[in-house]
């Protein structure tokens, strides 16, 4: 792993699963979200409106959905589109993020595909060596 995440969306019959590789559980955390947002919106996402995102969970699995779920809230309705994540603190089981984004710009954004909730079923955050390795299964 070179400093950089990787995200591969992977094959799955009725469901979005994704692998997510990076070298440390922010990077992890934000590209997972990245690729979400970029899986159901396309265009240009413009705004400098802030959300804080702030989660504790009883482990790191529950807080990598818990976060995701976050991010497909916001998306849900199209009131705030995250552009970027400014910022990204995990510290054990509890994350703080501030992102940066806008409400859906209907002549530059279109929803490609509704992403309902990220899930527990085969999930996996695993750590070995340098790189940390997420697998989630998306509902749609």
């Amino acid at each position: 792993m070179t400093g950089r995440a990787e995200t591969r969306w992977l094959e799955h019959d009725a469901d979005l699963r994704l692998r997510v590789r990076a070298p440390d559980p922010e990077s992890l955390f934000a590209a997972a979200a990245r690729a979400v947002v970029e899986a159901s919106v396309e265009g240009a996402i413009r705004g400098e409106e802030r959300r804080r995102i702030e989660r504790a969970e009883p482990d790191r699995e529950s807080l990598l959905v818990a976060w995701l779920n976050e991010i497909l809230y916001l998306l849900s309705e199209g009131r705030f589109l995250p552009a970027r994540i400014e910022r990204i603190e995990i510290a054990g089981n509890v994350l703080g993020a501030t992102l940066a984004g806008g409400p859906a710009d209907p002549s530059e954004n279109r929803f490609v595909r509704e992403i309902k909730a990220a899930t527990f079923h085969g999930l996996a955050v695993e750590r070995a060596g340098a790189v940390w390795t997420a697998t989630i299964l998306f509902d749609i």
